[in-house]
């Protein structure tokens, strides 16, 4: 599964770089009937880089100004699309899909 990490270098400066998730395991639910289908699952642990300790589902509607995420967060576009301006210049689209993982790091 591909993500964007959007990241901040030594000298403060914002980029995004491409990333992929692994150790996906395949698990099949057809068994359980209905539209069960076969699943790509990744459990994660606390030893993990990833901690969910909640959801949070907005809509974005004109500009969202500069802002450091008050923890790590994924977001996951669901419907239409919107952008970022990183501080090397670079402007990245995210459209329907398309998912961007932000840590402050």
């Amino acid at each position: 599964i591909r993500y964007r990490q959007l990241w901040v270098s030594d000298d403060g400066v914002t980029h995004l770089a491409e990333r992929r998730f692994g150790g996906l395991e395949t698990m099949d639910f057809t068994s359980t009937g209905g539209d069960a289908a076969m699943q790509y699952v990744r459990a994660f642990s606390s030893t993990d880089d990833f901690l969910l300790t909640g959801l949070v589902i907005t809509q974005q509607v004109g500009e969202n100004p500069w802002h450091h995420c008050p923890s790590p967060q994924f977001v996951v576009t669901l419907d239409g699309s919107w952008y970022i301006r990183t501080s090397d210049g670079e402007v990245t689209t995210f459209s329907k899909g398309d998912v961007l993982y932000q840590d402050n790091s």
